[in-house]
């Protein structure tokens, strides 16, 4: 496909370099339009860590920017005591590993807490009440104004919603076209719920359409939300671009070597992981027990500091947050997804096919997948129907090779982003 070294693209996201399959998803958004020869700055209100190589390693063609320090952003700004709460528990208790970490980390509060209070004129801008993901202080507009025009892009892409508000600080940049990469539409996200959960939208249906209606382009991560989007009349042009396979290539193992009765479920500490993995262990599990007591379960990420030890059975193992899944991709019979809510396209369903293990989720787990059966996932919604999927997959070593042609034919850069592409060339 020919490239295109002339166009400068800049990714403006809030928190480009968590750990998380947004994340991921972002970054692959960035080197895949860097694989076109686009010149793509990745501009983020949080620094990099040690999760980041992606983005920071020599190897990317991706530049990056970030603040000389970092603001604790909706989390001290927030009259939310939970939101402190959460933070100070999620930081304490899954992402630290050695006492040097923990206190590398409170002399970095201390910094930042410092620096933020220290500019006194400093005000809140919170464009949306109903979550502190929408909250920006002066300080953070005016180094994203700075930026963005030193850089100059005849691109902008907003990478969420969140990020829109910002559009307000560029007024005065001229001749670019904006883009907001969606990952998913928020306020779809209670009516997609199975029966039987109650949730309540962190944005409405108007407010995100107008949103939407300030872009020239919206990109969603799954061809149901772009029909979705399409439907509603908005303004701007709609793409379906999901995870490329280059997003977990280099990580992918060469060779299985399954554990009989051992299953992998990977997520970070959002509630669609926390109730959906509950769900699994206390209506699943069991059935699976009965089958083979051999039966285990290895939980890794975040989600594990939402699990209650003392309630645990046996055959459970919390793993917490791991800097290499390989081993467990390797080892593990399956993946599930046993997902009750969400939106948005999974990222460990997509890193488990990459890694060719075999997949069992619920039909939610697999939205933005058209044809699941392609790739050999087994859906089922139901406790006893989940069990028994996973049972029948035992004799399952890896996914077939027709089910792995067809995953990495489905999910080359090549194939998602062209008409991206000539939308840009045109532009």
């Amino acid at each position: 496909m020919k490239k295109s070294h002339n166009y400068k693209v800049t990714v403006l996201s809030r928190n480009a370099f968590a750990v998380n399959g947004s994340t991921l998803y972002a970054v692959d958004f960035c080197n895949c339009l860097a694989r076109f020869g686009f010149d793509v700055t990745l501009v983020s209100l949080k620094q990099p860590d040690f999760s980041c190589q992606k983005i920071t390693s020599n190897s990317s063609k991706v530049k990056w920017r970030t603040p000389g320090y970092i603001q604790i952003g909706q989390y001290l700004f927030s009259t939310n005591y939970k939101r402190w709460i959460y933070f100070i528990r999620l930081k304490i208790s899954t992402q630290f590993t050695n006492h040097f970490r923990f206190l590398r980390f409170l002399r970095n509060c201390r910094d930042r807490i410092a620096k933020s209070f220290g500019h006194k004129d400093d005000v809140i801008i919170q464009d949306n009440k109903k979550d502190d993901h929408f909250i920006y202080t002066k300080s953070e507009c005016s180094w994203v104004s700075k930026t963005i025009h030193d850089i100059a892009p005849q691109f902008i892409v907003f990478d969420f919603i969140d990020t829109i508000p910002l559009m307000a600080q560029l007024q005065n940049l001229k001749n670019n076209v904006r883009i907001c990469l969606a990952h998913d539409i928020f306020h779809r996200r209670p009516s997609s719920a199975i029966s039987g959960f109650q949730l309540a939208a962190i944005i409405t249906k108007g407010k995100e359409l107008a949103y939407f209606n300030k872009m020239s382009a919206v990109i969603t991560i799954q061809d149901e939300e772009a029909s979705y989007l399409k439907s509603c009349k908005i303004n701007p042009a709609v793409f379906s671009i999901p995870f490329s396979i280059m997003a977990f290539r280099d990580n992918a193992v060469n060779a299985r070597r399954p554990v009989r009765h051992q299953l992998l479920f990977i997520g970070n500490h959002s509630d669609h992981n926390e109730i959906g993995l509950k769900w699994f262990i206390r209506n699943v599990f069991p059935l699976l027990r009965e089958k083979a007591s051999d039966y285990q379960l290895i939980c890794c990420g975040s989600v594990c500091g939402t699990i209650d030890k003392s309630q645990l059975v046996p055959g459970i193992y919390l793993c917490g947050i791991v800097n290499d899944l390989s081993k467990y991709y390797m080892q593990s019979s399956c993946t599930i997804v046993p997902l009750l809510f969400g939106s948005g396209l999974k990222t460990k369903l997509m890193e488990s096919l990459a890694n060719s293990c075999p997949v069992v989720s619920t039909s939610i787990g697999v939205q933005g997948i058209q044809k699941p059966e392609r790739y050999g996932i087994v859906v089922a919604d139901h406790p006893r129907e989940f069990a028994e999927a996973i049972h029948m997959l035992e004799g399952k070593k890896e996914l077939t090779r027709e089910e792995k042609m067809a995953f990495e034919l489905d999910f080359s850069p090549e194939k998602i982003y062209q008409p991206l592409l000539s939308f840009l060339k045109k532009d």
